[in-house]
């Protein structure tokens, strides 16, 4: 059974992007609702993405106890309240890339600034402690020899702080497909209809982060509080 996971996420708001980037992925973060994927899209394609909607993460899916819930709101909010409310928080769009040794997650990547990347670097210290472990502590204890990324400072970020893609290995992205298992030819046409899908994305703004959680064996993730990040 799926333990409960928190997590802080970019969810856009209701519009273009939102609505492109859930039909792909297979699920409006905002609602929860499955979303009629495209035509070359095939829904074993969505069986991961679909589990968290369309976001950008902050901090990572991290295992909790629920009956902490209101100490990691109250302590997102507190945190939250430290940075400047006039900073600009901007992602700004690089490319579709495939990831992984098979090309398996298909993400639409981006830059952060240096204001996501300070947010990022603060919330992640101080929220994930907060927590009981993640899916990547699970591989770590299970085989450290095997686990991957095996880099010394992302184990050891990994036994600290539950993740090992974060601080200065943090790369900001939309997962778009999760698992992608299609052929080479239709990957190339893939990532072309991708290309031309996001094409009028190009600096996003930041205004606020969804409190998520997914409770256990629940489908989905769901918001249980936003913030804004200039004070209101």
């Amino acid at each position: 059974m799926t333990r409960a996971r928190f997590g802080l996420y970019f969810i856009p708001q209701p519009g273009r992007l939102l609505d492109a980037g859930s039909a792909i992925a297979g699920c409006n973060a905002r609602s929860g609702q499955t979303i009629e994927q495209p035509e070359y899209v095939r829904p074993e394609w969505q069986t991961v993405s679909g589990t968290y909607g369309f976001h950008a993460t902050i901090t990572d899916a991290i295992y909790f106890d629920p009956s902490n819930l209101n100490e990691l709101k109250r302590r997102t909010g507190d945190v939250l309240s430290c940075f400047n409310p006039a900073n600009r928080y901007v992602l700004s769009k690089q490319h579709v890339e495939f990831w992984g040794a098979d090309g398996a997650i298909v993400v639409l990547k981006l830059t952060a600034n240096p204001a996501v990347q300070m947010m990022h670097d603060v919330l992640v210290t101080s929220l994930h402690p907060l927590g009981t472990g993640s899916e990547y502590t699970d591989a770590l204890q299970r085989d450290p020899a095997a686990y991957f990324p095996a880099s010394p400072p992302q184990v050891n970020q990994t036994k600290q702080f539950y993740a090992p893609y974060i601080i200065d290995n943090f790369v900001p992205h939309f997962t778009l497909l999760n698992p992608y298992q299609g052929s080479a030819a239709e990957r190339r046409d893939l990532e072309a209809r991708l290309v031309s899908e996001f094409e009028f994305v190009e600096d996003i703004q930041v205004d606020t982060l969804a409190l998520v959680v997914q409770d256990a064996g629940a489908p989905h993730f769901r918001i249980v509080e936003e913030f804004s990040l200039h004070g209101q």
